[in-house]
């Protein structure tokens, strides 16, 4: 759905599905799940599914950990240790978001920034 602007925006319609991948420490995960639980009602909140996926078990346990310290309801998080999201039943995502792994920027690119 587009907005008058033209630009589209994914709270126009219910999110059903929300997809990240490398859920690393889980900061990305958690803050979409806290930010989208202060736009949509309690109602459509609930009706949201979030899946996450990383290759590193521990990654999965931090992210669990820090979700439970930002008080994330873990009933609507479905957190799967697999490669890319190939143990995940096939589904069609309202949005996918990559967290690609972090990369060191050497110091001479930074001063050329």
């Amino acid at each position: 759905m587009f907005l008058k602007s033209g630009k589209y925006t994914p709270l126009d319609r219910l999110l059903t599905l929300i997809f990240v991948r490398r859920v690393g420490s889980g900061l990305v995960l958690t803050s979409f799940v806290k930010m989208l639980e202060a736009k949509l009602s309690a109602d459509d909140f609930k009706q949201v599914k979030f899946y996450g996926t990383d290759i590193n078990p521990l990654a999965l346990a931090e992210t669990k950990d820090m979700m439970e310290r930002n008080k994330v309801d873990l009933s609507q998080v479905n957190l799967v240790d697999t490669c890319l999201g190939t143990g995940l039943e096939p589904a069609s995502f309202d949005i996918i978001i990559f967290n690609p792994p972090y990369v060191v920027t050497p110091a001479e690119e930074l001063k050329k920034a």
